[in-house]
Order: structure tokens, then sequence, then C-alpha cells
């Protein structure tokens, strides 16, 4: 795995040796941000779909 990433440095790589806690705090971070909007979007479409059965139904 070394070898490979050696081959492929670049800045991200290079800030990842030098600041590895840093880099792994951001990165779940932005991991967790991620599935933040993948729940939300998923509620948010599940939702429509309810209102919609009910408003077709006349329920609503």
């Amino acid at each position: 795995m070394k070898k490979y990433l050696a081959l492929h440095e670049t800045n991200l790589w290079g800030a990842v040796d030098r600041h590895p806690l840093f880099t792994m705090i951001f990165g779940q971070i932005a991991v967790a941000f991620l599935l933040i909007l993948t729940v939300g979007g998923i509620a948010l479409a599940g939702g429509t779909l309810i209102w919609l059965v009910y408003k077709a139904l006349g329920i609503m």
C-alpha cells in the first residue's frame, strides 16, 4: 500500500502524512455530512410519496 501511495503522491497524501489526526477528523466530518444529506434526501422522498398517496386518496 505504501508503494502505491508513494507512486501517486499528491498534496492530499502529503497532508495525511504530515497531519494524520486532523485529516482523519475532517474525513469523518465529511462522511458524516454525506450520510446526513443522503438520509435526509431519502426521508424527503418517502414523505413526498406518502403525501402524494394521501392526496390521491382524498385523505388530506
